[in-house]
């Protein structure tokens, strides 16, 4: 993987992902993702305690390209076939506080706190570093079967921190308890959480399936962006149907995914959502707010035709 326009790259040729990238108002770039064994970032080396183990990765870079400085955390007790590492940031602009999100299938320790680990699949971990990459503080969400983060936002309004994912069976945030509402094999449902720039637990929704089976866990809760007011937009995919506060969504076909667009505000209620889509495997993949006229724009894939509003693609 590479982020510079140089010759010279980031990895040693082992399994080395980048999965992230954000900006601070120095132009300066952090790049999150993951690697087994060993990577080297420009002058950086970072490694794990053997060959086969991987760890989640924060790098910052200048605006030449050169490493700032690199850390890694959260090394799992194999290489990371189920999970995958850091998953994204968000950067606190003003003061250049790094938000990361990531999944991790082993009790590690970060920055004073050990995450919990339920002893299968992979669980998720919120943490925030400074700008000079030292870790303030680390949530874990930890369930019984596979857990993933999808996207993390940092909310500069009201100094909070939104993570949106997926879980199968069920999920704690905190001292809240999310569980699964499908019945049949390895039964999932979305979720979006917040917490204040400090750490502390405010809320967690969970969005069910109405479809039985794990086929609704595949990174659907997708991508999150702050309006100017505080809201936030959630962006994503189902199967089958999702329901959102009292709003339920359902797909064209009788065995689809289909995208949706969200719209909650700050103490998560859902202000509007809708399908898009039409019959086929149709998915909002990621979603960004212009600040300047806090229009929406999301990016996907369909599969034939498919609807938005009332225009049809």
């Amino acid at each position: 993987m590479c982020i510079r326009d140089r010759s010279s790259g980031i990895g040693d040729g082992s399994s080395d992902i980048g999965n992230d990238i954000d900006t601070d108002t120095s132009g300066n770039t952090l790049l999150v993702g993951a690697f087994t064994g060993s990577i080297t970032i420009d002058t950086i080396t970072l490694s794990t305690s053997s060959t086969s183990a991987s760890s989640s990765f924060v790098a910052k870079f200048d605006q030449s390209g050169d490493v700032i400085w690199a850390v890694d955390f959260g090394e799992s007790s194999s290489s990371f076939n189920q999970g995958q590492g850091a998953v994204a940031v968000s950067v606190d602009e003003a003061t250049g506080d790094i938000y990361v999100v990531g999944d991790y299938d082993a009790s590690f320790t970060l920055a004073g706190s050990t995450l919990p680990y339920q002893g299968f699949g992979t669980d998720i971990y919120l943490a925030k570093f400074n700008s000079q990459g030292v870790a303030q503080w680390a949530e874990g969400f930890s369930g019984p079967s596979n857990d993933a983060p999808t996207d993390v936002v940092f909310d500069p309004l009201t100094s909070s921190v939104y993570v949106s994912g997926e879980s199968i069976d069920s999920l704690t945030i905190d001292t809240t308890l999310l569980v699964a509402t499908a019945t049949g094999f390895l039964p999932s449902f979305q979720f979006l959480t917040k917490f204040s720039s400090t750490g502390q637990f405010k809320w967690a929704k969970d969005f069910q399936s109405g479809s039985s089976g794990s086929f609704f866990f595949n990174n659907n809760a997708g991508s999150l962006a702050m309006l100017t007011n505080g809201d936030i937009v959630l962006a994503g995919a189902f199967f089958v149907s999702i329901s959102l506060g009292t709003q339920t969504l359902s797909s064209s076909g009788s065995f689809d995914y289909e995208g949706y667009l969200s719209r909650f505000d700050s103490s998560g209620n859902v202000i509007w959502a809708q399908e898009i889509g039409g019959v086929g495997q149709d998915y909002v993949r990621d979603v960004a707010v212009d600040q300047n006229t806090n229009n929406i724009w999301i990016t996907g894939n369909v599969d034939g035709t498919a609807t938005l509003d009332t225009f049809t693609c």
